[in-house]
């Protein structure tokens, strides 16, 4: 089997794993959470978890969860193997300003997230391995950039902004459909990882946007100006922080906000005890720790202490439907957190 064969056929098998794993083996276990819970009031995932010490549907579902994901990165057909680096002819560095001064923080260089070996700053080939990651996280359930073509489309609905600051991008799976429905403002994205910004700054070229354009820096301290931006964003980010960074990147956050400015950030949010667990169990599964922390957070509290007024917290929908309560697959207790400076 050649090279290309071998990769297709393998992620093609990880992706219809997936699939069942998120309908049939989830499903499976719903079911039988509803049948061991036998009529009882549950009220912590602690609880659940002593439903399911030692039951065989929640192991399988565990080691699916676990390995799908891990056999996407490693071996022969994975695709830290596989993924060749962004060509530097299309790295666009134009779009793009690096600071080799940067230091990468330790509750990022300490953990693989997502599996990912040595984080996003790891290897060269980091920023397209991790888009190609991304793209399978809910196959069958969202397809290429809908979950982020419809947060760009709530961004849209909370007024016309001038200057975006989208913290924490990544290869740009956000900034750049927010660029697209801002022709008349300017948005900058800012994140660690020089491999997943090239791949950003590349994709930003190739859809002619010349009002985006990315930076490599720590959101904790952006490099910007105090007021300089009247929208500052995140998608994925806030679960990805330990406490501290978190606190320091809400107060960064507020800095750069011109007064009257808004922040609105897409994350998790839950606190059903079935799906609490689930999700504290992902975060363990994925190499993602400060997830069940982060969760346990009061983050209207955490916004109104960096200053924010008018925090607003709802779920949101990456599909249309997921959020229904018999929703059948799978999936992440997604959510958005908005929030404002005083304009006084």
């Amino acid at each position: 089997m050649t090279t290309e064969r071998g990769y297709a056929a393998n992620h093609a098998f990880l992706v219809e794993a997936r699939k069942y794993w998120m309908s049939e083996v989830y499903g499976a276990l719903r079911h039988e959470y509803s049948v061991l819970q036998g009529g009882r009031d549950i009220t912590s995932s602690d609880q659940v978890a002593q439903i399911f010490d030692g039951n065989a549907t929640y192991a399988f579902y565990a080691w699916m969860e676990r390995h799908i994901q891990k056999q996407r990165y490693a071996g022969r057909w994975g695709f830290v193997e596989q993924l060749a680096p962004l060509p530097e002819q299309e790295a666009a560095r134009d779009k793009l300003r690096l600071d080799p001064a940067v230091v990468i923080p330790g509750y990022y260089s300490r953990v693989d997230t997502h599996q990912h070996p040595g984080n996003l700053t790891g290897a060269d080939n980091a920023g397209v391995v991790y888009k190609a990651s991304a793209q399978g996280t809910q196959p069958g359930a969202t397809a290429g950039y809908e979950l982020h073509e419809r947060f760009a489309s709530l961004v849209e609905g909370y007024g016309t902004f001038r200057a975006i600051l989208d913290m924490g991008c990544g290869f740009g799976k956000s900034a750049l459909p927010i660029a697209s429905r801002t022709p008349g403002g300017r948005v900058v994205g800012i994140d660690l990882s020089v491999p997943c910004l090239e791949v950003a700054a590349a994709e930003a070229s190739a859809a002619g946007l010349g009002n985006l354009s990315y930076e490599q820096a720590d959101l904790r301290h952006s490099g910007h100006g105090a007021g300089e931006f009247d929208l500052v964003t995140s998608t994925m980010v806030l679960h990805e922080l330990d406490v501290p960074a978190l606190r320091e990147m809400l107060v960064e956050s507020y800095r750069v906000l011109a007064p009257g400015g808004t922040a609105i950030h897409l994350d998790f949010q839950v606190d059903d005890p079935f799906l609490t667990f689930l999700y504290h169990g992902h975060g363990l599964r994925n190499n993602e720790p400060y997830m069940p922390v982060i969760n346990a957070l009061d983050m209207a509290a955490e916004l109104e202490g960096a200053g924010f007024t008018g925090v607003e917290i709802h779920p949101f929908e990456e599909t249309p439907g997921a959020t229904a309560a018999n929703w059948p697959k799978w999936r992440f207790p997604w959510a958005t957190f908005v929030a404002r400076k005083p304009a006084a």
